[in-house]
């Protein structure tokens, strides 16, 4: 039965790319039945910034003796495509080098949501949100050998996989927008009970107010909507939004 390894996202250098084809060049002695699938095409910057590296994957894939067992859709893909191929995928690997990366990952969130079990390697991305050997399998940036091994390890074991996507899925689910900004009312409400508890109200405006927190959360950081992965890390990474969203939850409270 065919298995399917994914990566997908634009191409560009620092995601690990030709780390992964040699990785899955190792692999496939022992998981010939796997396919590996990279769903995306290169970034439109490259063409101004950095022209050479177009045509990379595609010459590796050559020179590996892999055309038969990588698939390389090579261009945008919009949600619903992309949406297919991870149904479709047993599991999902990133194998970025570029360790100055920040943020939290919106791909890692959509693996979070269909339950896949992921690969990735231990850069502050992907650190931060997996534990590794619980909803993920975490190997060093650049290490050919370990991440082959990852590979055959998830690809033999469907219970693994199982597990691992859906500790994945269900940590996500504790860290959605509803429970956020629950935890969000709740923090600053002790703030405010500490400092100025003449503020505090009754428990039918906490009601209203945990209602209207939510809109408060959503609208200052619209730009952490996309990952379910977002949590307090993401949601108060600078002063300047602390400071409104305080004053914001004031007015209400």
């Amino acid at each position: 039965m065919k298995r399917i390894l994914l990566f997908f996202g634009f191409v560009i250098p620092g995601k690990g790319l030709e780390v992964l084809l040699r990785s899955f060049l190792r692999a496939s002695t022992k998981i010939p039945h796997t396919v590996l699938v990279i769903a995306g095409g290169y970034h439109p910057r490259l063409r101004q910034e950095f022209p050479r590296y177009i045509g990379t994957i595609e010459r590796l894939i050559g020179q590996l003796g892999l055309s038969g067992k990588v698939i390389f859709e090579n261009r945008f893909l919009p949600n619903d495509r992309l949406e297919r191929y991870v149904s479709a995928a047993d599991m999902v690997t990133f194998p970025y080098v570029d360790d100055s990366v920040v943020g939290v990952s919106g791909a890692l969130a959509t693996c979070a949501g269909w339950g896949k079990a992921v690969i990735a390697t231990k850069i502050p991305r992907f650190s931060s949100d997996i534990d590794d050997g619980h909803d993920g399998i975490l190997v060093e940036p650049g290490d050919e050998h370990g991440l082959a091994s990852a590979i055959v390890r998830l690809a033999e074991d469907e219970n693994l996989r199982r597990e691992i996507g859906e500790n994945l899925r269900k940590k996500a689910q504790r860290r959605n927008w509803t429970k956020t900004a629950s935890l969000t009312y709740e923090l600053y409400l002790k703030v405010i009970q500490e400092t100025t508890p003449s503020l505090v109200p009754s428990s039918t405006h906490r009601h209203r107010a945990k209602q209207k927190t939510a809109e408060i959360v959503r609208g200052c950081f619209s730009l952490c909507e996309a990952s379910l992965f977002a949590g307090f890390r993401g949601l108060f990474h600078e002063n300047n939004q602390i400071t409104h969203l305080v004053e914001r939850l004031r007015t209400i409270l």
